[in-house]
């Protein structure tokens, strides 16, 4: 009531009131109805989107949407097996949170067991186990889920069986195999029984470590992956030069008698049967090497090559 005491106007106040709140919820509602609605993104739109976050290193905004995408989204069973996959890949090995990855991968194996990455999923977890500190977990999923090596019931002779690791067999042949990569004179000294014994521990021993590096995720690090790049490089380029190069330099006795001929002073002088293996090795290299740079030139010029190599001692600007 107002101060005159009539009614009737405080009524006439509050219903103007009242109808100006009702205009300006229906002008607000008008005005969203004309705005553009954001469309939103489809499942391959928030996938794309997910995986520029994980790019940028923004990990735990990825798993957020990571998850976001296997809750609010109709997905196959592919599709969702591989965001959770995605989930716990990037909760254990970018933001180091095992308990949140083992959650993930263990929803994937109770889900998606006949999922193509099943395989995978067990060998993180088993790693997720590990860093958690439960490696006896860790060691009764991997002997049930993780083949290691052919199993057991498979080896073509039990009596040439040395050890097991879990399912993993392993046999004579192959340890043999791996001493005789060893150099000559280390070999030499684990050829009688109680050597090999020895030695078969310590390859056990190495097969665990490297069992556990891989399950740790060691063979993706960038670093290592380098270094891998690297020695598979080195070696490729080892049998290409055996095979293309070594092999077929050809030294006969003329060569090399025309060679110490021509270069006897470098030999002092000494008699060719006194230094004939030396000068037979020197020829073999110069041929080598000539045989070398012809192929290199053919290989600058077929791919194209262009050095600039002041760029080598370019100061920092």
């Amino acid at each position: 009531m107002d101060k005159t005491g009539d009614p009737s106007k405080t009524i006439r106040i509050a219903l103007i009131i009242s109808l100006a709140g009702t205009l300006c919820t229906a002008i607000a509602l008008i005005i969203m109805i004309a705005m553009p609605q954001r469309k939103p993104m489809s499942l391959d739109e928030a996938r794309s989107y997910a995986a520029k976050l994980a790019n940028a290193e923004l990990y735990e905004q990825a798993v957020d949407e990571y998850e976001r995408i296997f809750a609010e989204y109709r997905l196959s069973d592919r599709d969702a097996g591989s965001i959770l996959y995605q989930v716990g890949t990037i909760s254990g090995e970018k933001l180091h949170q095992p308990a949140r990855a083992m959650a993930a991968f263990l929803k994937f194996q109770e889900l998606y067991p006949m999922h193509p990455l099943i395989d995978d999923v067990n060998r993180k977890a088993v790693a997720q186990l590990d860093r958690m500190g439960k490696s006896r977990q860790a060691q009764s999923l991997l002997r049930r889920s993780v083949s290691l090596g052919k199993p057991a019931d498979e080896a073509d002779d039990p009596s040439r069986i040395v050890a097991k690791i879990g399912d993993r067999v392993i046999t004579a042949e192959e340890v043999e195999s791996a001493l005789e990569e060893l150099p000559r004179e280390v070999s030499a000294q684990l050829g009688d029984a109680v050597g090999k014994q020895r030695f078969l521990q310590e390859y056990i021993g190495q097969q665990l470590i490297y069992n556990a590096a891989i399950r740790a995720g060691y063979d993706q690090r960038p670093e290592i992956l380098d270094q891998l790049e690297s020695a598979q490089m080195n070696i490729i380029v080892a049998a290409f030069f055996k095979e293309r190069i070594a092999d077929r330099v050809q030294i006969s006795s003329s060569d090399i008698e025309v060679y110490y001929n021509m270069n006897k002073a470098n030999f002092g002088d000494r008699p060719l049967e006194e230094v004939r293996s030396q000068v037979e090795q020197k020829l073999r290299y110069q041929k080598m090497a000539e045989l070398q740079g012809k192929i290199f030139e053919e290989l600058m010029e077929t791919e194209n090559v262009q050095l600039f190599p002041e760029n080598l001692s370019k100061p920092e600007e």
